[in-house]
């Protein structure tokens, strides 16, 4: 199965399992693998592979992410990718753990909207969830006192206000907002102090705020 889904153009291979010769053909052709594993046990059989990261699967009858946070502390170099139970209200509390990857879920690409070519509603799933990883939040706004326009709620629209008002956002993670923000046309910048900036407004702090 994994050489149909190269043969057909896949990049990377995501398994529910830990199947040996799959990893081991993956490997031999360089391609990322990321098996499903569920205990400790699987886990070491993973490591022995050389594998530091996994799909963690299915997550929330395993645990959910009480069990990520166990196993943090003896498996350190290891990044899990949890699916399986994953949806829009339970997200977040995913993302928020160093250990986790990235997150997978049917949810974002319900099989009947694909047959019924919804992709409009597809698309809108996708925002939601994009907002539910980042959760920006507007912590404080600075601007000229002669200035007297509304504070503005639109990200897109806010970051472009110019050098002498800052926007100081909250968000889930920094790096992803990072991630995020140049793929909107922001540019890192380095800076002195250590920060990331973002051309062409401000700077993005090394903790859980944003500042632009």
């Amino acid at each position: 199965m994994a050489r149909k889904a190269v043969d057909a153009g896949a990049r990377f291979i995501v398994s529910p399992g830990l199947n040996r010769s799959v990893v081991t053909w993956c490997q031999e052709r360089e391609i990322p693998v990321f098996p499903g594993i569920s205990t400790p046990t699987e886990l070491e059989a993973a490591l022995e592979l050389g594998l530091t990261e996994v799909k963690f699967f299915p997550a929330e009858p395993s645990g959910g992410a009480s069990m990520l946070r166990a196993l943090a502390s003896p498996y350190q170099v290891v990044r899990f990718m949890p699916t399986g139970g994953i949806r829009l209200e339970n997200l977040a509390q995913y993302l928020r753990l160093p250990n986790v990857l990235a997150c997978g879920g049917s949810w974002i690409c319900p099989g009947h909207l694909v047959e019924q070519n919804r992709f409009d509603q597809v698309t809108d799933l996708c925002r939601q969830a994009v907002k539910m990883v980042h959760q920006f939040q507007l912590l404080k706004l600075t601007r000229p006192i002669a200035e007297e326009t509304p504070v503005p709620v639109c990200l897109e629209d806010t970051l472009g206000m110019g050098p002498q008002r800052k926007l100081v956002l909250g968000v889930n993670h920094v790096a992803r907002a990072l991630a995020a923000l140049e793929r909107l046309g922001y540019t890192r910048i380095p800076d002195e102090s250590g920060t990331a900036v973002l051309n062409p407004v401000g700077s993005l702090m090394n903790q859980e705020k944003a500042v632009f």
